[in-house]
């Protein structure tokens, strides 16, 4: 199917704002520009993506998001 370029734009906000590592790819594909405030957030979420895990697993070896 043939779609437009602002459809496909569109789509693709779509998935980068539900997932961050979507974002994060595409942020780095492109390499978008980003002022001082997305910097410091980007990086607060990144450090909170890459450490996040399940309580359950403490005292346990879990994977770590190295792409975050």
């Amino acid at each position: 199917m043939r779609r437009s370029k602002a459809e496909l734009v569109d789509v693709l906000l779509e998935l980068a704002q539900a997932d961050r590592a979507v974002l994060r790819q595409l942020t780095a594909r492109f390499e978008v520009a980003a002022t001082a405030d997305e910097l410091v957030t980007g990086t607060r979420q990144a450090i909170a993506d890459a450490t996040d895990f399940d309580a359950r697993d403490i005292n346990r070896n879990f994977d770590y998001g190295y792409e975050a």
